[in-house]
């Protein structure tokens, strides 16, 4: 187990360079997003914004979730099982890419912000994602799982990045009421269908894909699947509790209770 004992695992093969902007996409996704947020930290802090990092990070959030729900539509037209952990699949191995320099940029954008780290909460979930998409691109593995776990589940957090803007300046949520109220009542349908109900039932076919991988005398990755297989437990469990988080405040709506504005 974990290797102990076992043959040094074989070089896994070179991934296809991905570029965007004569840069590999891992790199390009995370700079970009930088110099946005810095551009946005900028305007927010003469502007007399209370937390400018809040503001910069808006921007850079909404066009990566973009960017990876765009490619993550895949899933809906997958019309090919892909059973096997190893098999290649270049959209797989794309947003891979993408999400590395994703979570770079959100790890580093957590730094001078205590909102966006929520306790050191954000902190673990974007080092696990990142690391996830690492071993992805890097190992060529799980290619299939890559489109719907980094790309599809986004298409949740597009309103989310709406709920986070208005919930962090209440101005806001006054001037645009509206705005405010359509961000929430898209997100929480998105949420609960991709991440609540969607998640456990890819999970469980990840779960029997990689125990069949495992199986295979000659895996050649099963030290990444065993890492795979750990990760899986804590990021579900984050699904169940943003999920619950959820359910409360859409009961404080159903009561009347003024609360729910604030969940």
């Amino acid at each position: 187990m974990f290797g102990i004992g076992k043959k040094p695992l074989p070089p896994p093969p070179a991934p296809v360079e991905q570029l965007l902007f004569g840069l590999p996409v891992y790199q390009s996704v995370c700079l970009l997003p930088c110099a946005l947020h810095l551009v946005g930290f900028a305007v927010a802090r003469s502007s007399g914004v209370k937390d400018p990092h809040l503001a910069g990070h808006f921007l850079p959030q909404l066009l990566g979730f973009i960017a990876l729900a765009y490619q993550g539509s895949d899933w809906f037209f997958m019309t090919d099982a892909v059973e096997d952990i190893r098999a290649y699949y270049a959209p797989g191995e794309r947003i891979a890419a993408t999400m590395i320099g994703f979570q770079v940029y959100e790890l580093l954008a957590c730094i001078p912000s205590p909102r966006l780290r929520m306790g050191g909460l954000m902190i673990m979930h974007h080092t696990i994602a990142g690391g996830l998409a690492y071993f992805a691109y890097f190992y060529q593995v799980y290619h299939h799982y890559a489109i719907f776990y980094m790309g599809t589940i986004e298409l949740s957090s597009l309103p989310l990045a709406f709920v986070d803007l208005f919930k962090y300046y209440p101005k806001l949520r006054t001037e645009w009421p509206a705005a405010n109220e359509m961000a929430r009542t898209l997100f929480a349908p998105c949420f609960l269908v991709l991440r609540t109900f969607m998640w456990p039932f890819v999970s469980f076919r990840f779960w029997q894909d990689s125990l069949a991988a495992q199986a295979d005398p000659n895996c050649g990755v099963v030290n990444i699947i065993y890492l795979y297989q750990a990760c899986n437990i804590p990021m579900t469990l984050l699904q169940w509790y943003w999920s619950t988080l959820i359910f409360k405040a859409l009961y404080l709506k159903i009561i009347g209770d003024p609360k729910a504005k604030d969940a």
